[in-house]
């Protein structure tokens, strides 16, 4: 993630920089056909490197090493492919959001900055989050009373689902409660930000 991030932003922000998206329109094309050709560049690249991840840690027997091994034993090669769907659906809807941001700033400086802020910042969130679910389940296991326990828990579980940083940590922690709802969210944000960012494009100054 902290790779895509600057590595998308630097990309996209380059196009402002040098008139390269006011060249795209001048030829002929137009602003709704500019912004969804960067956003299909933007989440090929980030799943592709995703897939290589996988694919080098795969090589490297990585997944051994760090203890996982005797989960991988046990679920079927099906579960593995749902995962591997779900982590790189999210990826996309990461890149979705990043182009939404780069939109937003059309600065290539301000922009890798920002998706770096935007990363760790989502980082930090569901860190937070899985500490508080974990908080909570041991109050509901007996251990200690926890008011709104079940409320609380679904809004910080929901919240892990919508983020596509959260739903890529539970798939790397091969714990993912909520698997059938993910990707679902994962098309919502892609939506919603691919919407957001074409109406903000559209009125953009590209001067």
């Amino acid at each position: 993630t902290l790779i895509v991030a600057p590595l998308l932003s630097v990309h996209l922000g380059a196009d402002y920089s040098d008139n390269t998206l006011r060249n795209k329109l001048i030829v002929g094309h137009t602003r709704t056909e500019v912004y969804l050709a960067d956003l299909l560049s933007c989440v090929l690249t980030a799943v592709t490197l995703d897939v290589l991840y996988l694919a080098l840690a795969g090589i490297l027997c990585i997944y051994p090493v760090l203890g996982m091994s005797g989960v991988l034993l046990r679920v079927s090669p099906g579960q593995m492919l749902v995962w591997v769907a779900v982590a790189l659906l999210a990826r996309a809807a990461y890149a979705a959001l990043v182009k939404l941001l780069v939109t937003a700033l059309g600065n290539r400086t301000a922009a890798s900055i920002a998706a770096l802020l935007l990363v760790v910042g989502a980082t930090l969130l569901c860190a937070s989050a899985f500490s508080e679910i974990a908080h909570i389940e041991r109050g509901l296991a007996g251990a200690y009373p926890v008011e709104n326990a079940e409320a609380r828990l679904a809004f910080w579980h929901t919240l892990m689902d919508v983020l596509p940083t959260g739903q890529y940590i539970q798939v790397s922690r091969l714990d993912t409660p909520n698997l059938s709802r993910m990707p679902l969210l994962s098309l919502a944000v892609i939506a919603a930000s691919t919407c957001a960012g074409l109406l903000l494009f559209r009125r953009k100054d590209l001067k």
